[in-house]
């Protein structure tokens, strides 16, 4: 196939522009923005993109300059017939037009679409987003040059394959049933396991293994389910082994709380009634001291009137004023206070006093009656009087003190019947407090809060318990249609049955992959022999950038080139690792040799488009570089170069176009 002329109207920044490419050698030149790759990208869209494409590619292809569709119009031969292509793009209204010029076979539209299809050797067109991979091995577009070219012939691989078979290979090749063998261990494989060697969804080995984690999975479930009754059953007699113990406690621990009560009761009884005998003590004590200080008044009083009336029976004017030092023998000191009637707190001394109570004050005392406070101080008085009166008055205050308290004989009596009543109080009180003693208080509340905390335990046991029998009842009940127990024998059953399969196809799938390799490992020898023409003419284009020591290594694997290196006397480089210039060097050889290899296949030549592929190489090498163009010119391609520089090709011997 070889490009005759190309004519482009209304396209990007084209307005009209036609161009007539040379056999073997043209040379596009134009500075930036002239418009060079346009005219190849307009070449490229009218073989391989649809006249009706709609969206951002034509938008793209728009002109600047005006609102018409674009056109393009490619003139080329393929296998010696000439052929005229015409394509509008303008949407659904693109036309297309495919004529066959020696014998004016015409193609309109959609059978256009078809027919350029066929001549171009595919079943079918392009579809639109396959459009710019398509002869990425011929059509180097810019900035596209220094990628690995073996990546680039996917579409490509086997017409390669049948025309390297063609040209040599045929002797070192496997055997019919050998390809066919190796072709249905590798699809096996594939078919089987990801690149990643994982299993392959929709295979065999994927669904068994699918199939046995359900089954685990199950088998599980099932085994929980019973581990789940086994505890169940387990937590439901440990409920009710607690639940009768706490009933069991429950009653002794009431019953020994309410003994405990029953004695803190009486101990409190006892010490109640104790605290009251023990006021009754300290009043009847009182009245006790009281009486006993009466008693003495009297006696003190009694014998000072009868010294008074032994000394002074008679006592006259002539007689004179008693004597100083007498005066003071016969003072009246004491006070008797009488509460007749009323109400409110009365306190004498801190005392409390009853209505109709009496008390002889002899000291200093104080008197409370409500918030008043009183202070009463018997005072002894000295009277100038004469004897008789002092004497008159002893008796006075004596007699109301015997009428207050009675005479020595019932005096005697209320002090006995008061000391009487004080002893009995004292031996009652000792009594309580050893019956109190006996049955010790702090002792026994200790003992009643600890036997109410063990019962608060037991109480929250029992509770528990109940509520665990429940809980458990509940789930051993709940699964009563179908037995857990049965149904994980089967899943058990189940589960070795699907790891006996899986087992199986496990190994299946391991010894077709073995195979493969094998396989492969064979295939290589006969692989290396079978990629040594192309190999060859690949040396053939190196030879004139690097000399004869310039080789190419490349492998052929499962079908696939790949691992393409550049040996040098210094060692192999892989490509990836070369320079930027060396890598666009090493990938045009290799799209020159694998276009001849092809070019059998489109009546013995090919298009080959470098758009700036050697920005990286130096002048230097540019000149070598001529010569390998050159080489292939002479084989049978097209080579068409665009560049921004064209005096550096000026000794390629190309027609030159410039822009």
């Amino acid at each position: 196939m070889k490009l005759v002329s190309l004519r482009v109207r209304h396209y990007r920044l084209h307005r009209e522009q036609q161009i007539a490419f040379d056999p073997s050698l043209t040379l596009i030149g134009g500075a930036n923005e002239t418009g060079k790759s346009t005219l190849v990208e307009a070449a490229h869209r009218a073989l391989f993109l649809n006249h009706r494409r709609t969206g951002q590619d034509l938008a793209a292809m728009r002109s600047r300059q005006s609102g018409e569709a674009p056109e393009v119009e490619l003139v080329f031969e393929q296998h010696g017939r000439p052929y005229r292509l015409l394509k509008r793009f303008s949407g659904a209204r693109g036309h297309a037009e495919l004529m066959r010029l020696d014998t004016a076979e015409r193609w309109q539209s959609a059978e256009a679409e078809l027919a350029l299809a066929a001549v171009l050797g595919y079943a079918e067109p392009v579809s639109s987003n396959q459009v710019p991979s398509q002869w990425a091995h011929l059509w180097i577009w810019q900035g596209a040059a220094g990628v690995d070219p073996t990546g680039q012939i996917e579409r490509e691989q086997t017409a390669l394959l049948e025309r390297l078979q063609a040209q040599g290979g045929t002797a070192v090749m496997q055997s019919a049933l050998d390809a066919r063998l190796g072709e249905r261990f590798l699809a096996a494989v594939e078919q089987t396991f990801t690149s990643a060697g994982k299993p392959r969804a929709g295979s065999a080995l994927k669904q068994a293994e699918t199939a046995l984690q359900s089954a685990r999975q199950r088998f599980e479930t099932c085994q929980a389910r019973t581990e789940a009754l086994a505890t169940a059953r387990r937590d439901h007699a440990q409920a009710l082994q607690r639940r009768a113990e706490a009933a069991e406690a429950i009653p002794r621990l009431e019953a020994r709380i309410t003994e405990l009560r029953s004695k803190l009761d009486e101990a409190q009884r006892l010490a109640q009634q104790s605290a009251a005998l023990k006021r009754s003590l300290d009043e009847t004590t009182r009245h006790y001291d009281d009486l006993i200080t009466a008693d003495r008044k009297l006696c003190a009083l009694t014998g000072t009137a009868q010294d008074s009336d032994t000394q002074h029976p008679f006592h006259t004017e002539s007689d004179g004023p008693p004597v100083e030092a007498e005066t003071p023998a016969i003072r009246p000191n004491a006070t008797i206070l009488e509460w007749i009637s009323g109400s409110g707190p009365v306190m004498l001394d801190g005392e409390p006093l009853q209505p109709g109570t009496t008390r002889l004050i002899t000291t200093a005392s104080e008197l409370r009656i409500g918030d008043n406070r009183f202070r009463i101080q018997p005072q002894a008085v000295e009277h100038p009087d004469s004897t008789e009166d002092n004497a008159a008055r002893l008796a006075a205050a004596l007699q109301t003190l015997l009428e207050l308290h009675g005479d020595e004989t019932q005096r005697r009596t209320r002090i006995a019947d008061a000391l009487k009543e004080k002893t009995r109080l004292e031996q009652e009180i000792r009594d309580l407090d050893e019956r109190l003693a006996a049955l010790h208080p702090d002792r026994l509340t200790a003992e009643l809060a600890s036997h109410q905390a063990s019962l608060k335990i037991r109480q929250d046991a029992l509770d528990e318990a109940k509520q665990r029998i429940a809980a458990t009842l509940a789930l051993l009940q709940r699964d009563g249609a179908t037995d857990p127990y049965a149904d994980q024998r089967e899943a058990h059953a189940d589960l070795e049955r699907m790891e006996e399969t899986h087992r199986t196809q496990l190994r299946r799938a391991k010894a077709v992959q073995r195979l493969a390799e094998l396989f492969r490992e064979e295939q290589q020898p006969l692989s290396e022999r079978f990629t040594e023409p192309l190999i060859g003419t690949i040396g053939d284009y190196l030879a004139c950038l690097f000399g004869p020591e310039g080789r190419a290594a490349l492998k052929l694997q499962d079908g696939v080139f790949q691992g393409l290196e550049l040996i040098r006397p210094a060692g192999p480089f892989d490509f990836d690792v070369l320079s930027g210039g060396t890598r666009e060097q090493l990938a045009a050889a290799v799209r020159l040799a694998i276009a001849e290899v092809l070019a059998a296949n489109h009546g013995g030549s090919l298009p080959l488009v470098f758009d700036d592929a050697f920005a990286n190489s130096d002048p230097e090498r540019i000149q070598s570089l001529h010569r390998m163009l050159e080489l292939a010119a002479r084989r049978g391609l097209q080579i068409i170069v665009l560049t921004c520089n064209p005096a550096d090709y000026s000794s390629l011997g190309a027609r030159t176009i410039l822009l």
